[in-house]
């Protein structure tokens, strides 16, 4: 396991979402039709910029890498927080549908998984079991 840092996505979504609702509520502003216009086109602008600023920063975060070795031997790293907690030495199960994620699996590691740590990150990778 190692901490890292998700940076934030820029989807369009948050840039669109913006963009219809400083359009819709720049529209409002101004007495005539071209003020409305005009309104509506300088609020779809800053309501664009603002809405991918937010969509980025609520996006980006801290997030683990655990690099997990399953019972065949196979290595694979998955990214994801750690609200479960999970440590080293911990059998996890692997949950794979449009997302990769990991959760507690009960039952001990399998024999001659833990212990000693190779080269690599600060010790080497090491899975949730414990493995290298």
């Amino acid at each position: 396991m190692r901490p890292v840092a998700v940076s934030g996505t820029r989807s369009g979504i948050g840039a669109g979402a913006g963009a219809v609702g400083g359009g819709l509520i720049g529209s409002t502003i101004g007495g005539d039709w071209r003020a409305r216009t005009v309104g509506g086109v300088v609020g779809a602008l800053a309501g664009g910029i603002a809405g991918a600023a937010i969509e980025e920063g609520v996006t980006r975060g801290d997030a683990m890498e655990f690099i997990i070795r399953d019972d065949s031997g196979a290595t694979r790293s998955v990214i994801q927080t750690n609200e479960l907690g999970l440590t080293v030495g911990e059998r996890v199960l692997i949950t794979q549908g449009d997302r990769v994620r990991l959760s507690r699996a009960g039952g001990a590691a399998p024999v001659g998984y833990g212990g000693g740590y190779g080269g690599g990150y600060g010790g080497g990778p090491i899975d949730a079991r414990g493995g290298k």
